[in-house]
């Protein structure tokens, strides 16, 4: 597989495996993945006015489809939305940021550090723009999981300041888990799965 997502993600997984992050989201019957402004059109303008951006081109990132969200949801999303624009930084940079160390778990620490050893190592870096779509697999007041395809069609690797592409397929199926503690949310695993999108 392909995409900056396949080599940021290997380093930005956790060992937890699927089913335990599934048996311990406590899902809130209340917070609905479908939910959408024509369902809800009492919240649909004040959830515009606080809608999260779809467009970093600063560093390469450009949001398709971002799910409508409110309260826990929002939230979680927010902080995902932070964490995807420091992996796509540090692909440009080779340097850990502010925003994946402010929104990711301790567990992640030791992977994204790995990352810019990689990077800098062999000095690689990445460019162009990757897009993303996000729907919500499951959420609840606690743990959010979030289904990612990106398409990394445009994105180039950049190996000792010779540009070439990308290797592998350029559409790769994501999955986020995210919980929250002490009233914020972090990200505590961040895989590329097999199946393309």
């Amino acid at each position: 597989m392909a995409a900056l997502t396949l080599s940021l993600a290997s380093a930005c997984s956790s060992d937890s495996d699927e089913p335990k992050a599934r048996e311990t989201l406590e899902l809130d019957p209340t917070v609905s993945a479908s939910t959408s402004p024509e369902s809800s059109p009492t919240t649909a303008e004040p959830a515009a006015e606080n809608a999260i951006p779809t467009s970093y081109p600063e560093v390469g990132l450009e949001f398709a489809a971002l799910p409508a969200a409110t309260g826990a949801e929002a939230a979680a999303l927010a902080t995902y939305v932070e964490y995807e624009r420091g992996l796509r930084q540090l692909s440009r940079t080779g340097e850990l940021n502010r925003l994946l160390t402010d929104n990711a778990a301790a567990s992640l620490t030791p992977t994204l550090e790995s990352t810019v050893d990689y990077l800098q190592g062999n000095d690689i870096r990445y460019r162009g723009t990757a897009v993303l779509s996000v729907a919500f697999e499951a959420s609840g007041k606690q743990a959010a999981v979030l289904d990612l395809c990106t398409d990394a069609s445009d994105l180039e690797l950049v190996t000792a300041g010779e540009p070439g592409p990308v290797e592998g397929a350029p559409r790769a199926a994501g999955r986020v888990v995210l919980t929250a503690g002490g009233g914020d949310w972090i990200v505590t695993q961040y895989d590329t799965l097999e199946d393309p999108c």
